[in-house]
């Protein structure tokens, strides 16, 4: 029997979905990627952001973060990877698995997380955001950030 959730969705069946096709990025002070909405209820959500091209030099820097929307105005940041560095392995990946928790304590949301922090913040949307350091004139960042909701 499936596990029906309080909506009367299937928790057991998944949703993949993608914040950003694999692209190239160059210098940018901050691009925020294109919302999505997950349909449905759901408690945990994997993302995986993989590079295939990172070749620049060890000054030029990705920071990869994912926002999450509460109410209809306010992002959230939700996840900050480790920063990826030109010097890196083209094939450099890394996860996140964010899901809702109450630690009893409160924690500060005005700022973004620290790098290779996930706080468990669950909204209403996702989406991708990115700053790209270029030392030299030369960063060029091949990447994609996909995700999972179960």
């Amino acid at each position: 029997m499936p596990n029906i959730g309080s909506r009367g969705v299937n928790l057991e069946i998944g949703e993949a979905f993608t914040l950003r096709a694999s692209a190239i990025s160059a210098a940018t002070a901050g691009t925020n990627g294109t919302a999505v909405t997950i349909n449905g209820e759901r408690l945990i959500y994997t993302f995986i952001l993989a590079c295939t091209d990172v070749a620049t030099d060890a000054l030029d820097t990705l920071d990869v973060y994912i926002d999450t929307l509460y109410g209809t105005a306010t992002w959230i940041n939700a996840v900050h990877f480790t920063q990826i560095i030109g010097t890196d392995a083209n094939t450099t990946s890394f996860f996140a698995t964010v899901m809702p928790e109450n630690l009893g304590v409160s924690t500060n949301i005005t700022t973004d997380c620290a790098v290779g922090i996930v706080r468990g913040i669950v909204g209403s949307q996702w989406r991708a955001r990115w700053i790209v350091i270029d030392a030299d004139a030369d960063a060029s960042f091949i990447w994609s950030l996909t995700a999972y909701a179960v």
